[in-house]
């Protein structure tokens, strides 16, 4: 098969490589590390992938007609999961932004106790016993690591006369001839973004943290989508995608803030379960069909190089892995009720993680009811016309003045599409002003959407009656399963106490509006606690406090998971839930 030459055009920037004539070219520019968005992982349902032909020629595909406009594809707009070039080609990306995608690093809480990492000091004098025993006693003997063998080698070939001695619960983790800062790294891996911090765990700091776009997301934006291509024989091309850029990231990370590779002594990581199993490199083949069996939800404690080995930056530190609860309560969600107390609270409390999928856990006297709820990404922009995530130019806030639409962008940056929190703002906009009926359509007159503004290319952004069925989806999957909890746990909304809203969603919607289009309950409204990336802050509280690891085993032994595809109510509640309240 003879190759033809493909350039590709990001506003000023153009690059050029070959491909196989006929390829499709979705996966010619993935193979290239060309991203361009496809959040449907190439199954020609979403409509995202967009190019525009500048030179060349490329043919209208049925796909094409159902996703483009006539205007659109006399303009030359193709999607490129159904092209296949065969002859040289010039066309324009749309990225929407997503390279300066920045995820929600923060949470709302604060550490206690003392940092787990102990640096004692002591004489190192001429003996004829081992180093290993004179340093690390009874704690290194049989469970020395080998890089605290080099520690203790480089004590003798520096002629050192003193021995600093890092400890966290009993175990030896640091040897050294001077006394040092040490870190360590927490790694959320989430569906759609990753997002790290950096600790020092000898003075209890939080240095920074810093996050990035999954890199997995070219191959689909659900992990049912990454579930299939990793039966379909691509489990090695996601496992190292994850891996390369874990390590790339903590590497940006230290090198920010100074610190060296040697001085980060362990590594905590969390995901949602199929998360864990492409980074590890485990079968997912059991996730996606019935009884959607794990190959592990168990604490792992690993060597970095376990995982990481070939992806060029070495740290040669701990890499513990936290527990999961079930296939789609994972670990994420263990370290967000480790973060917000939630198995302790003395009254019955809600935690609601709203990112790609709509996990959460409701606690009574110690006992959680956990469900995940398959919402769909509409809330994360995806299956959404205009959807994009939260990057400048994502509409974050709509409200209409009479027919004029009123619109607030992210960084104020002229609008590219619209995200999550715009997408419950243009909802209850639509509902409130009577665009739409009580139970999703569009008036007549309204023509099946309202323009919400303009890109700097004059295309208007609009919200559609597709649009709001996604939303119907959406919120009716995650009311229902918070509907099953309670009755489940024996509660009514009034009995909650608090209700956490996990995610970079739950730290931007407006919750009046939540509660207009039956999103929350409105019980609940005022009871509502955004905590930011509860998954990260989990792993910190897990990397500064001794007692975390009990805790977690406490969580997964007290929690139930409830799977709402099997609880016959729940697809009665499913169906009355699509209503919007009004």
């Amino acid at each position: 098969m003879a190759n033809i030459e493909l350039t590709v055009v990001f506003g000023s920037r153009r690059m050029t490589v070959d491909c196989p004539e006929e390829e499709n070219l979705l996966e010619s520019l993935r193979g290239r590390n060309i991203y361009v968005p496809g959040v449907c992982g190439g199954t020609y349902g979403c409509g995202k992938c967009r190019v525009r032909v500048l030179e060349g020629f490329l043919e209208v595909t049925g796909g094409d007609a159902r996703h483009l406009s006539i205007d659109e594809l006399e303009n030359g707009w193709r999607l490129a999961c159904l092209a296949r070039p065969t002859q040289n080609l010039v066309i324009e990306a749309v990225r929407l932004g997503e390279e300066n995608f920045r995820a929600v690093t923060e949470y709302d809480g604060e550490f206690f106790g003392a940092p787990p990492v102990v640096i004692d000091e002591m004489p190192f004098e001429k003996s004829a016993k081992s180093v290993t025993e004179r340093v690390c006693g009874d704690h290194g003997e049989g469970g020395l690591t080998m890089e605290v063998l080099r520690d203790c080698s480089g004590l003798v070939e520096g002629g050192f006369k003193t021995a600093y001695i890092a400890r966290s619960g009993g175990r030896v983790l640091h040897v050294g001839g001077t006394r040092r800062a040490l870190y360590a790294i927490a790694v959320d891996i989430g569906t759609t973004t990753l997002c790290l911090s950096l600790v020092n765990v000898v003075d209890g700091t939080v240095l920074g943290c810093l996050s990035s776009i999954n890199d997995q997301r070219r191959y689909g934006m659900d992990v049912i989508s990454r579930i299939m291509r990793a039966a379909q024989g691509e489990l090695p091309v996601l496992s190292g995608l994850i891996r390369t850029q874990i390590a790339r990231e903590a590497e940006k990370l230290c090198a920010e803030h100074g610190v060296d590779h040697g001085s980060v002594v362990k590594m905590a990581i969390a995901g949602n379960t199929v998360m864990l199993h492409l980074l590890l490199g485990l079968s997912c083949r059991t996730l996606g069909v019935y009884p959607f069996t794990p190959v592990t939800l168990s604490p792992l404690s690993l060597r970095y190089d376990d995982i990481f080995d070939g992806c060029g930056v070495d740290f040669s530190c701990q890499a513990d892995i936290l527990p999961g609860i079930s296939t789609y309560v994972g670990a994420d969600i263990s370290a967000g009720i480790l973060f917000t107390d939630l198995i302790e609270s003395e009254r019955p409390a809600v935690l609601l993680d709203m990112g790609t999928n709509g996990e959460m856990a409701l606690s009574r006297d110690g006992m959680l009811y956990c469900a995940a709820a398959a919402a769909g990404p509409a809330f994360e922009g995806g299956n959404i016309q205009w959807g994009t995530g939260s990057v400048p130019g994502a509409i974050s806030s709509v409200r209409f003045e009479g027919d004029v639409c009123r619109i607030d962008t992210i960084g104020g940056a002229p609008p590219v599409g619209i995200c999550g929190s715009g997408v419950i703002d243009a909802t209850a906009e639509c509902l409130t002003h009577g665009f739409i009926l009580p139970n999703g359509r569009f008036e007549r007159n309204r023509g099946g959407r309202v323009v919400l503004g303009a890109t700097n290319a004059g295309e208007e952004i609009v919200f559609t009656q597709k649009d709001i069925r996604e939303v119907q989806l959406g919120k009716s999957a995650i009311r229902s399963g918070m509907d099953v909890l309670m009755r489940a746990a024996g509660l009514q909304y009034g009995d909650i106490g608090e209700f956490y809203v996990a995610g970079g969603f739950g730290s931007s919607v407006n919750t009046e509006n939540g509660a207009a289009i039956g999103l929350f309950p409105a019980e609940l409204s005022g009871k509502m606690r955004a905590v930011g990336n509860s998954a990260l802050g989990g792993l910190v509280k897990y990397l500064l406090d001794d007692s975390a690891p009990k805790v977690l085993d406490a969580i997964t032994r007290n929690a139930k998971e409830f799977s709402l595809s099997e609880d016959k109510s729940f697809n009665r509640m499913f169906i009355d839930n699509m209503s919007f309240v009004l």
